[in-house]
């Protein structure tokens, strides 16, 4: 598997480029799988959360006045390739910004993070690879940061629902909400709590149940 992965460009500039790269998305990253089955729904109005779209999805999003695409990979993979061109195809603006599956991300990419989605034409869609780990972070961060949800209503965002396994390594996420609870219980705002106390090396594994 390391030696096909090694041959794949993660380009889409020549025909063969990208035929490597429809291949590695198709039947390493999984997008088999992701033509029978999405985990869409709207978190707030005009913002999507997602698992990786195709082409045929964006073209959907698109037509129903989709604007702008968040995608929280990051890298130089074939599937963001192709994702940045269907984007440019389409006409919707897409932005980019990596977040780790299986760690708490840093202050400044919590910031960031908030930041971009601030300022992200919509309706936009956010996505990570399946739209279960980095994007259920991701939504319940917005939820928090621009709606005012509690940590626990937020960390919903992060459950088998959407794919999420919290039992796994990956369920280190959904402690940035319980660590933040004690704050939101004594009415410390979400940004400023992230900008003076929250501390990526104090979370454990866990977090609310389920």
């Amino acid at each position: 598997m390391r030696k096909f992965r090694d041959m794949i460009s993660h380009r889409v500039d020549t025909p063969r480029a990208r035929l490597a790269s429809v291949l590695f998305t198709e039947f390493v990253d999984h997008g088999f799988l992701r033509h029978l089955w999405t985990n869409v729904k709207e978190i707030d109005a005009g913002v999507f959360r997602s698992n990786q779209p195709n082409i045929w999805r964006l073209r959907r999003f698109k037509r129903r006045g989709g604007v702008s695409v968040l995608n929280l990979r990051g890298g130089r993979l074939a599937p963001v390739a192709l994702e940045i061109e269907a984007c440019d195809d389409l006409g919707l603006e897409y932005f980019g910004m990596h977040m780790a599956s299986t760690e708490l991300p840093s202050r400044d990419t919590v910031l960031k993070l908030i930041e971009m989605m601030e300022r992200l034409p919509r309706p936009v869609m956010m996505h990570c690879k399946s739209g279960a780990d980095r994007t259920g972070l991701a939504s319940g961060i917005y939820l928090m940061a621009f709606k005012g949800v509690s940590p626990e209503e937020a960390a919903k965002q992060l459950t088998w629902k959407h794919a999420h396994l919290w039992f796994s390594k990956k369920g280190v996420l959904r402690s940035l909400f319980k660590q933040y609870q004690p704050a939101y219980d004594k009415g410390q705002d979400f940004m400023d709590w992230v900008r003076n106390d929250y501390d990526p090396k104090a979370g454990a594994k866990g977090g609310f149940d389920g």
